[in-house]
């Protein structure tokens, strides 16, 4: 028999939107939203990233690692154990055991398509979807770089992306795949 608990408003009128893994301090990386719900009006005017000590079952750490964000996005643990999170527009690397920002950048393209970023890195990559572009974050330097092109992506919603690179998504009616292997062969 399963049982749960729950804690209100661990960030003040905002809802949790994101939470990944810090197995090294038994934390939980929360990624906060200003919107509370589809009739909610937003009473705060910046979102928050906050750590949640799994122990205690509080919160010990808030921050904003990139300025005048109203949701944080996705957040994936590379295999480095830096997080990358989505803000908007731009993407974060943190350091969640220093609790440290690395850097902060701006991603090829406006809009993020559901659910912005693959959940676990492929072949060491993290990938994600914006506008008609298939990005790429590599935890090795932290940059960003379109890795494929489509008109197709502009109307996606929802992708997975395999072990052997192959991304699938959906655009309209149909389902698409692009392998993301430089030589093609998954």
């Amino acid at each position: 028999d399963l049982s749960q608990d729950s804690w209100r408003n661990i960030v003040e009128n905002q809802s949790i939107m994101y939470c990944v893994g810090i197995p090294e301090t038994n934390e939980m990386l929360c990624g906060s939203s200003i919107q509370g719900g589809s009739s909610a009006i937003p009473t705060e005017t910046e979102a928050f990233v906050v750590h949640w000590d799994c122990e205690a079952e509080e919160v010990v750490h808030s921050l904003q690692p990139v300025p005048e964000i109203t949701s944080y996005g996705r957040m994936v643990r590379a295999d480095t154990g830096i997080i990358y999170g989505l803000a908007g527009s731009q993407y974060y690397a943190y350091d969640p055991v220093e609790r440290e920002v690395l850097m902060t950048g701006d991603l090829p393209g406006g809009r993020v398509h559901f659910p912005g970023l693959h959940d676990v890195p492929v072949g060491g990559l993290i990938y994600g979807l914006a506008d008609d572009k298939v990005f790429a974050i590599d935890p090795a330097d932290h940059s960003v770089a379109v890795v494929a092109e489509h008109e197709s992506l502009a109307r996606a919603h929802g992708f997975t992306v395999t072990d052997e690179g192959v991304l699938y998504y959906g655009s309209g009616p149909w389902l698409w795949r692009c392998d993301l292997t430089p030589d093609g062969n998954g």
